[in-house]
This record gives C-alpha cells, structure tokens and sequence, in this order.
C-alpha cells in the first residue's frame, strides 16, 4: 500500500510513561536577576513562580477484522502487517495530536491566553519566502531558536526549494540537479505529511511551525496493548454487526492511553495565510 510518512512528533517530543490518569506539568513564570548594593545595605528578597496545567489522558482504540478465509489464502502474512499499521497508525495519531487535533494541536488548538506567537506570510501560500521563515525563528527565545526546527508539508517546501536567486536566477536553496537536504538558514526543516498541502491552503489558515518539539510532553500510560479475539461481536466500518463466531472472523483490537502537554506555548511560532490567530 502507499501511505505517508508519519513518526516525527513520536520522533522529536519528549515521550513520556506514566502510571496516572492525569498529568500535571509545571512551568517556571519568572526569572531571578542580580541588584547592584552597596556595603550593609539590605536588598529585598526574591520567589521562583510557577503556573499549573493539568490533562487528564484520552483513550484511543483501533479494530480490524479478518475472515478466516482471508487469513488462510493471503499470500503475506497478514497478522505481521497487520502490526505494522497498527504502528504506523500510533505515529499518525501522535502527529495528529501535536500538530493538527482541535484540541491539542499546534495549529488548531483552541487560544485561550496560552501566548502562542504567530507570524503571516501575506493572503496567500504563495507569498510565503524564506525572509518570512527567517522572521519566524526570531520570534522565539534563544533557548528555543538554538533547538528549534521549521516543520511543514512536503509539497510546501518543495515550493520554497524553487525560490530563484534574483541576481543569477539560480536556486536559493542548493544548485539545479543537486539534493538538497530540507534546511532554512541552515535550520533543519521537518517534513511532515498531516501538515495542510500547498494546493490547499486557502487564506486566514496556518500552514506551518517552527519550534522545539522536545518542549512537548506526550503521556502514555498505555503504551500499545494489543489483543486477538475469536469470539464476540464487533461492528465493521458501517456499523453493522460482526460475529465472530457464526462469521468465522477474528478482530485484532489496539488500545492506548496518551496525551500530548505544551509546557510553553511561547516556545513555538505558528506560520500561516492573512490572519493567524
């Protein structure tokens, strides 16, 4: 089959285990500076703040079903693939949940004070120029700048790989004929395929991030439990019942627990069309 590529959240941020339903992180608000004194005189003294953000985990199911027949006459072997997108699918959905879910994602999580900075290109994808990609990365701290990297779609890269050179009309970005490996002003850019395509990217809509994954917390407590039946009843993709038994099937049922956590939303600049908000 021909699939995209996902893994670069499971990839990048920090994956972590936990053994409760909820998580609480907590972030650091202020910072401690140095008071120039004089000999015996007194200065005031200082407090470390913090701010408290608590997720509870989500749990997140996947059923595939398989006649007996299909099982025997299959010319691969069926239980390994089957495995193999099971994975596949658990790097799609942390991908999913970092960059484009409605709740957690970078791009579309809801704005409620959190400070996540924007930056936009002009009305549409095709105003967007490495000037704009550069701006984007001195947005952040230079913590994050240091470890930051640019993540968006294939096909939006592959369109700023053919910005031409005013002066000589060559290539910005490495010469005709040569590979070139995806960077910005020699920052790395992450190719991510759940990320908005050129083609649809319409105005007023984010398209891409640059930032530190490692600054976001994925909680697993389930990391991937899988389990095979040969009994029971499972509906297929339209709803309708399955009986195992009377059917002849078998169902392979995957499970886990997670959530993704952004200690700081400021950490991350979201690059987008007209207004991005």
């Amino acid at each position: 089959r021909l699939t995209d590529d996902y893994g670069v959240a499971s990839r990048l941020c920090d994956v972590r285990m936990t053994d409760r339903d909820s998580v609480t992180l907590l972030a650091g608000t202020n910072e401690i500076s140095f008071t120039r004194t004089g000999e015996a005189t007194a200065q005031n003294a200082q407090k470390l703040t913090y701010s408290a953000t608590t997720v509870a985990l989500d749990k997140y199911i996947a059923t595939l079903v398989f006649t007996s027949e299909v099982i025997e006459d299959a010319a691969v072997n069926l239980w390994n693939d089957a495995a193999a997108e099971i994975a596949r699918a658990r790097a799609k959905l942390f991908d999913q949940l970092v960059f484009t879910d409605a709740t957690y994602g970078i791009l579309y999580a809801p704005d409620n004070g959190e400070a996540w900075k924007t930056l936009t290109v002009g009305a549409a994808i095709t105003d967007f120029s490495a000037d704009d990609a550069m701006d984007a990365r001195y947005k952040v701290v230079g913590s994050v700048r240091r470890n930051g990297r640019y993540f968006m779609n294939p096909t939006v890269w592959n369109f700023l790989r053919q910005t031409k050179e005013a002066t000589t009309g060559g290539y910005l970005f490495g010469g005709v004929g040569q590979s070139v490996t995806p960077t910005i002003d020699g920052v790395a850019v992450e190719l991510v395929d759940i990320l908005p395509e050129k083609g649809d990217i319409t105005s007023n809509e984010p398209f891409a991030v640059f930032g530190d994954l490692s600054r976001i917390k994925i909680h697993v407590k389930r990391l991937l439990e899988t389990k095979i039946f040969d009994s029971g009843v499972v509906k297929d993709a339209g709803g309708s019942d399955i009986n195992l038994i009377t059917q002849d099937s078998w169902a392979i049922r995957a499970t886990l627990r997670c959530v993704p956590q952004t200690r700081f939303p400021e950490a991350f600049v979201i690059i987008g069309t007209g207004t991005v908000s």
